[in-house]
């Protein structure tokens, strides 16, 4: 049996853990050490995971993230400099997206196993309520991906199936356009007529103000929080700096109809953010699936390997949720499953940082 040693750090050599994300096809850039940098500006922690056999070569790692679960949220209302770090001490949790990451064949259970092994010790010591963790869509094998969700439940965690749609960039562009469903394909069609304009936003500041107008708009419409316009700002110019961003517009004679912002590392592309405007709307101009279509021509020229359209619920009772399910589905992706892990800490440790250390010595009896 393989015997795997894991360590862990706040901090790593860059260059060299991100050579090895792309060793594997499933690695994307939410186990970079961008991502885990970009999070600690959120005022998120980065722990970094790497486990090593028995003559010392680096046989697997994982990215995590330390936080609260209310991170993200908190991020887009007033006082986050208090909020986060206020919820981080109450309610930590340790999570990560598109992991762990195994470097051999043989023994890459063992690999994995002892990587959530170090992972939930980790959370044990920090007093986390639970750790979240999504393994990687961009796993081309289905009997790879099924095999982790056992050995995580042998080893306490619960496991939840989720799906997402993805588009496979492997079939050539008539093919990808054959998929696409004949609504979509009419109204990339009549877009074309309708002097739509699809720019890259790139950096470029008048570009930005407009697509945060969209957010607004939809974040409004959605009931949602917006992320405010310097945040929003921080967030594209951070992830185009380092090559990964890859975020459009599309325009009407020079007013904003939709955004896309598309994050692309090691050919594997992850969608996020899409927006559409009430301009777009009102007058049924079809900026937003024209600007799809592009983003699938873009990438197929570039060489990617996956669109992810970040999640699909295709079972879902909501009907917003079905809404969004169709309108994904369209683009022809197929619905790949992958596994939600969750370890639940046990009761006493979630009470230690949730009350008085006198009360917590009268309640639970022993040292605070």
């Amino acid at each position: 049996m393989l015997m795997i040693d894991v360590a862990h750090s706040s901090s790593v050599d860059s260059q060299a853990w991100n050579r090895r994300v792309v060793q594997v096809e499933q690695g994307g850039f939410r186990q970079t050490t961008w991502y885990g940098d970009f999070k600690a500006q959120w005022r998120e922690e980065a722990l970094y995971f790497i486990a090593r056999d028995n003559e010392g070569r680096i046989v697997g790692q994982l990215l995590t993230i330390c936080g609260s679960p209310w991170g993200w949220a908190l991020e887009r209302r007033p006082l986050a400099s208090v909020t986060q770090p206020l919820a981080k001490w109450l309610a930590p949790r340790i999570y990560w997206h598109e992991g762990p990451l195994v470097f051999c064949a043989e023994g890459a259970d063992e690999v994995r196993r002892a990587l959530l092994q170090a992972v939930a010790a980790e959370a044990l010591g920090r007093r986390c309520l639970f750790v979240d963790g999504q393994s990687s869509h961009f796993e081309s094998n289905p009997e790879t991906r099924a095999a982790f969700g056992p050995l995580a439940r042998g080893l306490g965690w619960s496991v939840e199936q989720r799906s997402t749609l993805a588009i496979d960039f492997s079939e050539d562009l008539e093919t990808l356009w054959s998929n696409v469903r004949k609504e979509a394909r009419t109204k990339v069609r009549k877009a074309s007529k309708q002097d739509i304009e699809i720019a890259p936003v790139d950096g470029d500041g008048q570009q930005l103000k407009r697509a945060h107008s969209i957010v607004v708009e939809s974040a409004v419409r959605n009931g949602v929080a917006p992320l405010p316009f310097a945040d929003f700002c921080h967030s594209h110019n951070y992830h185009h700096e380092v090559g990964v961003e890859h975020s459009y517009i599309s325009l009407h004679e020079g007013v904003p109809l939709s955004f896309q912002k598309v994050v692309c590392y090691n050919g594997n592309a992850l969608l996020g953010g899409v927006a559409y405007s009430d301009y777009s709307r009102d007058r049924r101009l079809y900026g937003n699936d024209l600007m799809q279509w592009h983003i699938v021509e873009e990438g197929k020229e570039a060489g990617w390997r996956w669109l992810d359209f970040g999640g699909a619920e295709p079972e879902s009772a909501d009907p917003k949720m079905q809404g969004i399910y169709r309108f994904k589905a369209k683009w022809g992706g197929k619905l790949i499953n992958g596994d939600r892990l969750q370890l639940t800490m046990a009761a006493a440790e979630r009470l230690q940082r949730l009350i008085p250390k006198k009360l917590h010595h009268l309640v639970l009896g022993g040292k605070a």
